[in-house]
């Protein structure tokens, strides 16, 4: 493909041993940096302000934006 587009080919060929052996001394970390009841909490903020927000926009008549520019008008709306 670098032909095609005129650029330099940086791949390198590597020894699955290294790979190997590097993945073996790395450290994985879950999706949540957080333990699970931080997490669980996050969630649950999440999902009250959210309620928040709908009844909110239910009391002022706001409908759900549908384009970017209704998004940042909705924002500072609230």
């Amino acid at each position: 493909m670098s032909g095609i587009f005129y650029t330099r080919d940086y791949l390198k060929a590597v020894d699955q041993r290294d790979v190997n052996n590097c993945e073996s001394g790395c450290l994985f970390i879950d999706r949540s940096t957080c333990d699970y009841e931080m997490f669980e909490l996050l969630i649950i903020q999440i999902i009250m302000i959210s309620a928040i927000l709908l009844i909110y926009m239910s009391e002022n008549n706001l409908a759900p934006p549908t384009s970017d520019q209704e998004g940042l008008e909705l924002y500072n709306a609230i």
